[in-house]
Order: structure tokens, then sequence, then C-alpha cells
């Protein structure tokens, strides 16, 4: 009868641990999937910055580039003084 006590608070024993196992294993897949939550929500904000920051500064350079290419006026060749026959002929040789 002892022996049989003792078998068998030894397997209450082994029973009730592992069930704390159990628990302790749930427990700590519950933290983990919440920390890899927040992880993945710190990722995707960082990541939504990034793309501001990087359309912010796309949309800058257009804008520089267009109002560099805008503020140029159009080079027009300019005509010279034409005094004499010869320098009409010579002005329009160049041509």
């Amino acid at each position: 009868k002892r022996l049989r006590r003792v078998g068998k608070s030894k397997a209450e024993r082994a029973a009730a641990a592992v069930a704390s196992e159990k628990v302790i294993q749930r427990d700590l897949r519950s933290e983990n999937s919440d920390l890899s939550s927040n992880r993945i929500k710190y990722a995707l904000d960082k990541l939504t910055k990034v793309k501001a920051t990087v359309s912010l500064s796309s949309e800058n350079v257009t804008e520089a580039i267009d109002t560099h290419l805008l503020a140029r006026p159009k080079i027009e060749a300019k005509k010279p003084k034409v005094d004499t026959k010869e320098d009409l002929v010579d002005y329009l040789a160049s041509l």
C-alpha cells in the first residue's frame, strides 16, 4: 500500500509538472506572439516613415528640377546688325 501511495504521489507530481509545463509553454507562446506583433507594428511604422520621407524627397527633387528648367528662357540666336551685303552673306553662311 505504501509503495502504491508513493507511486501515486510521484505520478501526481509528474502530472502536475506536465500540466504546469503546458501552462508555461502556452504563456511563452502568448508572450512571443505579442512581442512579434509589436515588432511587426514597429517595423511597419518605420517603413511608413521611410516611404513618406522618400516621397517628400522625390517631390522636392522634381520641384527643384522643374523650377530650374522653367527659370531658364529659351536661347535665341542673336541677329547681328547687318551693315553691308558682305556682312549679310557671312551671317547667312554661318547659319
